[in-house]
């Protein structure tokens, strides 16, 4: 499976089905920019026939969580403290 910018633009979500005679490769085309912005997306250049969904969400960064984590165990250190303090 791949996602790549497409022809004319378009943002396609491509794969490819082994058969016993070789292989057919099939690609979905999506409005620009589906790939970067969260929300639900549907084929823009075929029809009902071949129709097909894309649901875009946001993910974390993982230095996100690091810091995050980073932030609750300095305040829970701080917490202890003034626990030891008071």
């Amino acid at each position: 499976m791949s996602f790549a910018p497409g022809a004319y633009g378009y943002d396609a979500v491509g794969f490819g089905i082994p058969t016993p005679t070789g292989g057919v490769g099939v690609a979905y085309y999506f409005q620009p920019g589906a790939f970067s912005a969260s929300g639900s997306y549907s084929t823009v250049v075929f029809g009902a026939d071949q129709s097909g969904r894309l649901l875009v969400t946001a993910v974390p960064e993982p230095a996100s969580a690091v810091m995050l984590l980073t932030g609750l165990m300095w305040l829970g250190k701080v917490w202890l403290r003034m626990k030891h303090i008071g």
